[in-house]
């Protein structure tokens, strides 16, 4: 012991709030989530350190610097977050509600109180499960606090808002007839500055909530530049409703569904709402139109830049008069299948790309897969057919993306089928293979790696670079003479001297 009479006396007397962090982090690191947050409600030094254990632990993001997020908060998640002494702004909010529908309700109240107090700036983001614990739902309650929710991110300076996930709950709670639940709903008075809004949700496309969805969407049609909406088994009469509506300003349009078509066209009503809103560039359109409807007999869009569609979409999108989407410069065509035991339609999908073969601009062409079913199969079908296939007349086709979402495509040996399908196209000079390749299957890609980029190289006399979402590599080569040296992307390039 320093008996030096310079030294400050001690007291022998040692608080909680003395102690040093190391030991401060044993205890807390014992404590459950509740008596943690307790804790840092005694005292200033307590606050900052008990609620920054709790963030970490809990993954909350970094509320501190103004994100909150997480994917399965506890109980005491939002009030920690309101009561944070260093967390003053936040810019953004992404919270997925618990399984427990007895939670549902008074989470939405902390989450709108929450809100209240520090207004997120640029996006909030509410994921809901996709099942459920066992349990009813207060219809009139439900109403109340999620609308009063919903009013009160719109209410602020927020630029994005996306409603995700959580189809199965409306059956927890029974459509309601009453007719003062169904009464139009009127949005309050609000700055227009909401220029994005994502509603992925069945929610927000039944009783008792619709009718705030299309009087939001209504209000806020001045400032919506992106929308993206996705509907799964949504009523014929609020899809009407929903495209009934004008967007002064849009820009990027997402429209998906994740049911199987119904024998009901619904082309009219899209044709009417695309040729209203002549500002779109960025186009999705996910379902595919049973029955083929008529050719456009005017063009649309002007803009349009990028354009993202099931196959049969495409094939009616570009059935227009000659020249029309002079910006256009990328389109996916995709296979898109979300139910097992649908099948794939490759008929459409040729269609879609024979349509393409009269566009006298230079564009990139991506062709997405969802499906491995009946996959080979149509690869080698055009192969088998050689010169008349018609790949072989897309001759203004330079640039191709192939997405496999993962299939299994590579798993076989795809020097089998890919080195002779692209040399169907004449004037290729640019293909990317994308995909999130398994671990399983970046092994074996990554072996035979150099013999793969090389046979499509050779088989494609005009092809000069060749993109693989697999180990990373840089290829250069003249002529036929292909050589590897690393490289600092996640993507390997294989250029052909010119």
């Amino acid at each position: 012991m320093n008996l030096n009479s310079t030294s400050p006396p001690t007291t022998g007397i040692f608080t909680i709030s003395t102690l040093p962090d190391e030991l401060l982090q044993l205890i807390v690191d014992n404590l459950d989530n509740l008596s943690t947050c307790q804790l840092s409600i005694t005292c200033r030094r307590l606050h900052f350190f008990a609620l920054q254990v709790f963030f970490e632990r809990n993954g909350l993001g970094s509320p501190g610097e103004g994100v909150f997020s997480c994917s399965n908060p506890p109980r005491e998640a939002i009030q920690a977050v309101r009561i944070a002494l260093f967390v003053q702004n936040l810019s953004v909010i992404d919270f997925c509600f618990s399984e427990d529908l007895w939670r549902l309700c008074s989470d939405t109240v902390s989450l709108r109180c929450l809100i209240s107090r520090i207004p997120p700036t640029k996006r909030v983001t509410l994921r809901f499960q996709d099942t459920f614990t066992e349990g009813n739902l207060n219809i009139h309650v439900w109403k109340r606090e999620f609308t009063s929710l919903l009013d009160a991110i719109m209410e602020q300076p927020c630029e994005a808002l996306e409603v995700m996930g959580g189809n199965s709950l409306p059956g927890f709670y029974a459509p309601s007839t009453n007719a003062r639940m169904l009464t139009p709903y009127r949005p309050p008075a609000n700055v227009d500055n909401t220029n994005k809004i994502s509603f992925h949700s069945t929610i927000l496309f039944t009783s008792p909530f619709v009718s705030w969805t299309t009087a939001t969407l209504q209000a806020r049609s001045n400032s919506i530049t992106t929308l993206s909406l996705v509907f799964s088994g949504t009523p014929w009469n609020i899809w009407c409703a929903i495209v009934a509506l004008k967007f002064d300003n849009l820009e990027t349009l997402q429209l998906r569904f994740t049911d199987v078509p119904g024998e009901r066209s619904y082309s009219a009503h899209l044709l009417n709402f695309l040729s209203r809103h002549p500002t779109i560039t960025c186009l999705t359109l996910s379902r595919a139109l049973a029955p083929p409807p008529p050719p456009l007999d005017a063009a649309m869009l002007p803009l349009l830049s990028k354009l993202m569609a099931h196959a049969t979409c495409v094939r009616w999108l570009m059935s227009g008069p000659e020249n029309s989407y002079p910006q256009l410069k990328s389109i996916e065509v995709t296979s898109e299948q979300l139910h097992r035991g649908y099948p794939v339609d490759y008929k459409a999908l040729d269609e879609a790309l024979k349509s393409l073969a009269s566009s006298p601009h230079d564009r990139t062409i991506i062709v997405s897969f969802f499906s491995q079913q009946g996959l080979t199969e149509w690869f080698q079908k055009h192969i088998d057919r050689g010169d008349t296939s018609l790949l072989a007349s897309l001759h203004n086709l330079k640039r191709l993306k192939l997405k496999f979402n993962p299939c299994g495509i590579f798993k076989g040996n795809p020097t089998d089928i890919f080195p002779h399908w692209l040399a169907l196209f004449p004037c290729l000079e640019q293909v990317v293979f994308e995909d999130d390749f398994p671990a399983s299957v970046l092994s074996e890609v990554s072996k035979m790696e150099e013999f793969f980029v090389t046979s499509l190289m050779r088989g494609s006399p005009a092809l000069k670079s060749v993109a693989l979402g697999t180990s990373v590599a840089v290829l250069r080569g003249d002529n036929d003479v292909v050589h590897i040296s690393p490289s600092c992307n996640d993507i390997q390039i294989a250029w052909r001297g010119f």
